[in-house]
C-alpha cells in the first residue's frame, strides 16, 4: 500500500471515529491509529485543513468540523427504533393537541424528520420534511446550543446571518447570545420566526453527539395558541420524556441514541 493511501485510510479511520463521538484527543487518534504522536498531529492537522475537525473552544481534543456537520447522516432515518419514536410523538401530540416533531442540525439548517401534524390546529401544515435556517427555528436554536462555539462559528462564518422574512436572530453576536440563553433554560423557542403566526418549542429528545442529536417540538398557530401556553405543556411533555426515554434506555443505548440514565438522574 502506497503511503498515500495509508493516510487516506487513517483519515477515513478518524472521520468515521468522529460518527460517533463528539470530542477526539491527539491521544485517542494516537491509539486509533497506532500511530507516533507527531503521525497523529499531523493526521489532526490534514482533517483541519481538510474541514472534517475543528480545535474544541474551552476544552483539550478536536470536534467535528463544518465538512462533517453538513453530511446528513441517513442512518438516523434507517434506526430501528423509528417506529417506537413515532409511537411516542404519536401520543405527544395527542396529549398537547399541537403538531409534535422530531428534527436534526444538518449544517447550518433543521430538518425535521418525522412527527405529527395536529388534529384540531387546521391553519398548521405538515413539519415533515421541512428544511429552514437553524437560527430561525427552535429545534435548530436547540441543536446549535448543543455544539461546540467552534463550530456554531464555522457554520455561520459571517457576522450577518442568512437573510430569513421573519427572523429576530439576524447577526452572529445576537446567536451567540441566544444560544447562552437556550443552554441556561435547557429548551429553546420560536415565537412566528420560521412562519409568520408559528410558534414552536423544542426540547432535547435523542442522540449523544453532533451528528444524531435529535430536538423534540411542539407547534401552533396564533393567535389560538401564544408561545406561553406551549412553555406551560414543557414540564408535563418532560416528564412523558424523562419515563419514555428510562422505560426505553437499553434500546436507544444499543442503537448509540442515548448514554446509560443514571437512577437518580432528573430530565
Amino acid at each position: 500500500m502506497t503511503q498515500q493511501l495509508k493516510t487516506m485510510q487513517s483519515g477515513l479511520t478518524v472521520v468515521e471515529h468522529m460518527r460517533h463521538v463528539d470530542l477526539v484527543t491527539i491521544g485517542e487518534v494516537r491509539e486509533l491509529l497506532d500511530c507516533s504522536r507527531p503521525s497523529a498531529y499531523r493526521m489532526v492537522a490534514t482533517l483541519v485543513d481538510g474541514g472534517y475537525l475543528l480545535r474544541a473552544r474551552g476544552r483539550a481534543g478536536y470536534v467535528a468540523g463544518p465538512t462533517l456537520l453538513n453530511a446528513f447522516d441517513a442512518t438516523i432515518l434507517a434506526s430501528p427504533l423509528r417506529p417506537l419514536i413515532r409511537s411516542f410523538l404519536y401520543r405527544m401530540r395527542d396529549l398537547t393537541e399541537a403538531s409534535v416533531h422530531c428534527s436534526t442540525l444538518v449544517g447550518a439548517s433543521a430538518f425535521a424528520l418525522d412527527g405529527y401534524r395536529s388534529r384540531v390546529d387546521l391553519h398548521l401544515g405538515g413539519r415533515v420534511g421541512m428544511s429552514a435556517p437553524a437560527h430561525v427555528m427552535a429545534a435548530g436554536k436547540l441543536l446549535l446550543s448543543q455544539l461546540d462555539a467552534a463550530q456554531v462559528h464555522a457554520l455561520f462564518p459571517d457576522d450577518a446571518l442568512p437573510e430569513w422574512r421573519s427572523a429576530r436572530v439576524r447577526t452572529r453576536a445576537m446567536l451567540d447570545a441566544e444560544l447562552n440563553v437556550v443552554r441556561s433554560a435547557g429548551y429553546a423557542m420560536a415565537n412566528e420566526e420560521s412562519e409568520a403566526t408559528v410558534v414552536s418549542v423544542a426540547l432535547p429528545f435523542t442522540g449523544i453527539h453532533s451528528r444524531n442529536r435529535t430536538a423534540l417540538v411542539l407547534s401552533r398557530s396564533t393567535p389560538e395558541v401564544q408561545i406561553g401556553d406551549l412553555l406551560e405543556l414543557l414540564p408535563i411533555v418532560s416528564g412523558h420524556l424523562g419515563e419514555f426515554l428510562r422505560d426505553h434506555q437499553d434500546e436507544f443505548a444499543a442503537d448509540g441514541q442515548l448514554e446509560r440514565i443514571p437512577a437518580d438522574a432528573h430530565l
